[in-house]
């Protein structure tokens, strides 16, 4: 008999996300087997230290169906080689404690036959595809949502300035109230996008929202973008600081979000907050974080300005812009951090 082996992938955010099952037929138009999940926690709920139970059920004509439960510790290394099969977690349901660490994993169940478990190793299940970058065209409309993190120094005009320099228009327009989350903006952004004909529709989420909020709000909104022929753009900005530097430990946290979701939904992750990073690796006494605030200075609205540049049309920026609001020494330098820095994590 061919054997058979299904992988079903859980994407999870401290919540059950998505489920993809490989599915063979068994003559009757109905997947076999079949597979449904559920978790204990509901999504308006989950909070660290929760308990959450994954299940598994399986519906198939043939008997004896084992199960392997699996994590990926990373989004952005799903090879067969990052999955590790937790030891013992071969029953229906798999349970765990939300912390910090995990919150960032993405976890898939393998299914097999018995006697099946060498035979067909697991196949990769492809990702959403990101978009590619628009190349064909000289002039863009884009739309950010956003607040503070997005209007502090006036990043959608620095970026409209820095690409006129080389030949690019970028018409756009904003939401951007302070404070605000995707939720309070979404009814705003939805009719804004289809009302215009944008390419790129940017979204920033509040930085203190629980994962899932941001997921399930980045989910529809995406959706509705890519409805309206817009691309989706997620911007992660520099929100965890620490003595006036990037917190290495609490930003991968929030940066996992953007990656999952940008994976999940196919979107392109402008990631700034890696590139602050990148940019206080490279030139130790950088000041890119305004006085006593958690919002970018004019250099750090700057740098991230360089960085949708050099992420969406391809600009290495080596000049200054009239118009731009940062005339500092170390302009050139930044827009060099941030090319080098979108080059080398598009490799």
């Amino acid at each position: 008999m061919m054997s058979r082996k299904t992988i079903a992938f859980i994407m999870i955010c401290v919540f059950l996300f998505s489920i993809i099952p490989y599915a063979s037929g068994n003559g009757s138009g109905e997947a076999d087997p079949s597979i449904t999940t559920t978790a204990n926690v509901p999504l308006d709920e989950i909070t660290f230290g929760d308990e959450v139970t994954l299940t598994a059920a399986i519906h198939s004509s043939r008997e004896g169906m084992l199960i392997q439960w699996q994590y990926a510790p990373s989004v952005t290394d799903l090879s067969e080689e990052a999955w590790v099969s937790i030891a013992g977690a071969t029953g229906s349901s798999y349970t765990y404690i939300v912390d910090h660490e995990n919150v960032a994993w993405l976890w898939r169940f393998l299914i097999s036959e018995p006697g099946d478990a060498e035979a067909n190793p697991p196949k990769e299940l492809p990702a959403p595809p990101i978009p590619e970058i628009i190349r064909d065209k000289d002039h863009f409309s884009m739309l950010y949502v956003g607040n503070s993190f997005t209007f502090t120094g006036d990043v959608p005009r620095q970026v409209s300035a820095l690409s006129k320099l080389y030949g690019v228009m970028v018409d756009y327009d904003t939401i951007m109230p302070p404070g605000a989350s995707l939720s309070d903006t979404m009814d705003e952004a939805i009719e804004k996008m289809w009302e215009n004909n944008y390419d790129y529709v940017v979204f920033q989420d509040y930085g203190a929202r629980e994962p899932a909020e941001t997921l399930a709000d980045l989910r529809i909104l995406c959706d509705e973008a890519r409805k309206t022929g817009a691309i989706p753009v997620l911007y992660n900005p520099a929100f965890a600081q620490s003595n006036g530097k990037p917190d290495k430990e609490a930003q991968p946290f929030l940066t996992s979000t953007y990656e999952r979701a940008s994976m999940l939904n196919g979107a392109i992750l402008v990631n700034a907050a890696d590139a602050w990073v990148y940019a206080y690796d490279q030139h130790p006494n950088l000041s890119l974080y305004a006085e006593n605030d958690y919002h970018a200075n004019n250099a750090g609205a700057y740098l991230t300005a360089c960085v949708f540049a050099s992420t969406l049309f391809h600009l290495h920026i080596k000049d200054i812009a009239e118009e731009n609001l940062y005339y500092g020494d170390d302009a050139i330098g930044l827009g060099q951090a941030a090319w080098e820095f979108v080059s080398n994590d598009s490799e």
